[in-house]
């Protein structure tokens, strides 16, 4: 009996032990929880700075849209956020109304261009199935007018849609599904982008870039090629210049995202291969046989050497 007794007490000595030991370790996943959490909320505060800082930067009674009003650090930046799911608006629209943007909410393509005629915005976020007029025709017909900044809603099996999407001159894309903070994210840099946009200090930059017969002005955002003027999504034009300024570099494809995007991070890096081939097209009097952009298979791609 007493050697039961024994083991009785062991026993129950080493249960109490674990349940302390887990208790240890709860507490150690809870402070580590937290930590993550502080920090997660220090990176949205200095990305919601760095949004803030280009957007002061902006010279005033400009805007993406092409309609004059007051800079952008006078409002909210204002989003139109177009999607024929009730529930999804509601989802996206509180994170953005969170980080301080208006956000205009459209249900379907024609609403989506009606919400767009009646006042300037800063980005467009479009669903590519919409009733109506779905996200492409939505997206060409605004690409058409204005070169404020549009990221596309896709679903992962629609890998057509991408392509079609950065073809008809979207700046991104967002594969469904996603997570708020991937989304937050790309809304940022994007608004960074178009902030970036409105102009430049360093004079260097906004020098004539010529090549050939190829000339580029960064400050005009103008692209001319045997003396006939090129349209340019806003995507198609930093990546042209990016190669430009360095001729003969090579340049891998997350280079040109993060020249582009700021970062490589949630970006498919053949977004760069759909962007070139569309510029190859518009400058190239062969694409299959380029005289600017070159590919350097296994790497990325490089602009003609300087002559």
């Amino acid at each position: 009996m007493l050697v039961g007794h024994l083991v009785k007490i062991a026993h129950g000595a080493l249960s109490l032990e674990g349940v302390g030991c887990e208790r240890a370790a709860q507490r150690r996943r809870a402070i580590f929880q937290g930590e993550r959490r502080d920090d997660e909320r220090e990176q949205d505060r200095h990305e919601r700075r760095a949004v803030e800082a280009w957007i002061q930067q902006r010279p005033r009674n400009y805007s993406t849209s092409g309609v004059p009003f007051i800079a952008m650090a006078d409002r909210a930046p204002r989003i139109l956020l177009a999607d024929d799911e009730q529930a999804i608006q509601t989802l996206l629209s509180y994170p953005l109304q969170k980080d301080g943007y208006e956000v205009v909410r459209a249900s379907d393509g024609r609403e989506a261009l009606a919400r767009f005629a009646e006042q300037p915005f800063d980005l467009v976020v479009l669903d590519v199935m919409m009733p109506r007029l779905d996200g492409l025709e939505v997206c060409r017909r605004l690409r058409s007018r204005s070169s404020v900044p549009i990221i596309m809603l896709t679903a992962k099996a629609e890998e057509i849609d991408k392509v079609l999407g950065l073809e008809l001159g979207a700046d991104d894309y967002i594969t469904k599904p996603f997570s708020l903070r991937e989304f937050r994210s790309r809304v940022r840099a994007a608004l960074r982008r178009a902030g970036m946009s409105g102009g430049n200090d360093d004079g260097a930059e906004d020098e004539p870039l010529e090549a050939h017969e190829l000339r580029i002005d960064p400050a005009k955002r103008q692209v001319t090629v045997r003396g006939e003027p090129i349209a340019t999504t806003f995507v198609e034009f930093e990546i042209l210049s990016a190669l430009a300024r360095a001729p003969g570099r090579v340049f891998t494809r997350d280079m040109l995202l993060t020249r582009v995007w700021g970062d490589s991070a949630y970006r498919d890096p053949r977004t760069i291969d759909v962007h070139i081939r569309h510029l190859r097209e518009k400058l190239e009097r062969d694409a299959k046989d380029p005289e600017y952009i070159f590919t350097v298979r296994g790497v990325g791609y490089r602009f003609r050497d300087a002559a």
